[in-house]
């Protein structure tokens, strides 16, 4: 269980469940957007 600096914390609705997963996917995302940034930019010279 995911703790959030308190003893209890009531379980997270659908929607901060979906806005958790869509952070933990940018995160993911930009992560390996940087690496494919630089390759489209050397495509594009």
């Amino acid at each position: 269980m995911i703790s959030f600096g308190f003893e209890y914390a009531p379980p997270p609705s659908k929607k901060e469940m979906n806005m958790l997963k869509a952070d933990l996917l940018k995160q993911k995302a930009t992560s390996g957007k940087k690496e494919k940034k630089k390759i489209i930019k050397k495509k594009k010279k």
